[in-house]
């Protein structure tokens, strides 16, 4: 027998380093991460955070929120080590797991499965078996068995199920809610706000054992979200109280909070491209209700000319304006067409460019023509987004017509609130990026921006932000700037 196909020698010594590293993780939360997962990282942060799981799972913690920033490895701890770990040292434990999709659920619950089923927890916990959420898989490969769903031999369960899911014949022991928020729509949507807190209180905790453990583990995006809520009772002393874990990704003292993946060179490029509202939100866990004065305005750069306007494709995005709702009242919305290009600065940042707006109160009829003439203006090289919502369906369908083989036209769908969508450009004036050539509607646009959301109009805004967000590519196109007689 060759040399090659020998095991390598144990020594004394080995076999007792593995002895202690094994006693090690079953009675510690990191050190079972390092001994499951290869390079797991132990940070501080995650340091604190695992101490406060470690009491959850002794039962001297039944109420936890963290809060931190995206990206900083909670639900890799939170989501799936600590199950796994729990359901070694108790395999009796039912544990549930919820987020803002079903999808994302199963995700994590599929990896904290495939955690437990590895060799490595076998040797920590030799007692403890998988088993299949249905009896029927057993005899299915583990890692294409259905993840929404599994436990152990002994009765524990893992049970994965999105924000609104049902939990009905469940109960549970620990109950996980690892980021409840999926987007800024989400969290500024009022209706969707009420249905996480109503699914919270009447299917959620219904479901908890009487020594329960809730875990809340989000990134903040209102005051109004699930944890606003639960603080706001807390403080009230009408609602539980939670042990809070606040981690902000720069502390006051300029630290980051985890500096190898994050240093603060890589912070402060994403706090300008996020914006300050965003960051102090999504980084910061500082969450704030927009209200007026959204955009620095002072930082737009007003142009006599285009002559230094870039060589990047343009779009016009016509915010339309011609129902009955809109004309027939004592200051009518406009139909606004913006011409917007989008470059980057040295930086990588989103710079905007506004060559050119066409504006009018209109009818229909009107409307059209100067739609059309305008596309003529622009030429073949300039795509014409048209909203097609509502009344405006119509004026889409006439306009591709129209214009079929002259100049491209493009169908908008546009479903999101207005502060949502006007949102990307909030860190685009804050860098001073925003660039407008000076014309007859200059001063009446920026004026609405200065005023939005809350001014009587925001179509100009409407129309800027629908450019911006049909651009948002990495590298712009570039072609000929005559196609746009500028």
């Amino acid at each position: 027998m060759s040399n090659a196909t020998l095991a390598p020698k144990v020594t004394q010594q080995d076999a007792a380093i593995e002895l202690l590293k094994r006693r090690a993780a079953r009675s510690s939360l990191l050190n079972f991460a390092q001994y499951t997962v290869l390079d797991y990282q132990t940070p501080s942060h995650i340091q604190k955070m695992a101490e406060a799981l470690e009491a959850v799972e002794c039962g001297e913690i039944t109420r936890l929120m963290v809060f931190m920033p995206p990206r900083h490895g909670k639900s890799l701890l939170i989501s799936q080590i600590f199950p796994c770990w729990a359901l070694g040292r108790n395999p009796r434990l039912e544990i549930t797991q919820s987020g803002y999709s079903h999808s994302l659920t199963v995700e994590h619950s599929r990896d904290a499965r495939d955690i437990f089923v590895t060799p490595e927890m076998g040797r920590l916990f030799a007692g403890v078996r998988h088993k299949p959420g249905r009896e029927g898989q057993r005899s299915i490969a583990t890692e294409r068995q259905t993840a929404s769903e599994w436990g152990t031999v002994q009765g524990g369960r893992y049970y994965a199920t999105g924000i609104g899911g049902t939990l009905t014949g469940r109960g549970s022991d620990i109950a996980i809610i690892d980021d409840p928020v999926k987007n800024r729509e989400e969290a500024n949507s009022p209706r969707i706000r009420k249905k996480t807190i109503d699914w919270y209180r009447s299917t959620l905790y219904t479901r908890l054992s009487p020594s329960g453990a809730v875990i809340l583990v989000m990134t903040r995006w209102h005051p109004g979200d699930l944890a606003g809520i639960l603080l706001k009772e807390m403080e009230s002393g009408d609602g539980d109280e939670f042990v809070i874990i606040k981690l902000r990704a720069i502390d006051a003292d300029n630290n980051a909070l985890w500096p190898s993946q994050y240093p603060l060179e890589r912070l402060e490029s994403i706090r300008k491209v996020e914006g300050s509202r965003e960051w102090e939100s999504l980084y910061q866990q500082n969450p704030s209700v927009q209200a007026g004065n959204m955009f620095m305005v002072d930082n737009a750069v007003s142009h006599s000319t285009t002559g230094h306007f870039p060589n990047c494709q343009y779009v016009r995005f016509w915010d339309l304006a011609s129902t009955a709702k809109e004309r027939v009242k004592d200051d009518p919305d406009y139909t606004v067409g913006a011409l917007v290009g989008v470059t980057k600065d040295e930086a990588g940042l989103p710079v905007v460019w506004v060559p050119d707006m066409v504006a009018g109160q209109w009818e229909a009829p009107r409307r059209d023509a100067v739609i059309i003439q305008t596309a003529k203006d622009d030429g073949p090289g300039v795509r014409q987004c048209i909203e097609s919502v509502g009344g405006y369906k119509d004026a889409y369908t006439t306009l591709k017509e129209i214009l079929r083989g002259k100049s491209s036209v493009k169908k908008v769908t546009v479903s999101s609130e207005k502060v949502v969508r006007a949102g990307p450009l909030e860190p685009v004036f804050e860098a001073g990026n925003f660039h407008i050539a000076r014309g007859k509607w200059t001063d009446y646009c920026i004026q609405q921006f200065r005023e939005f959301p809350e001014g009587n109009h925001d179509d100009f805004v409407d129309s800027i932000a629908g450019g911006y967000a049909e651009l948002k590519k990495p590298q712009p196109q570039l072609f000929d700037r005559s196609v746009l007689g500028i």
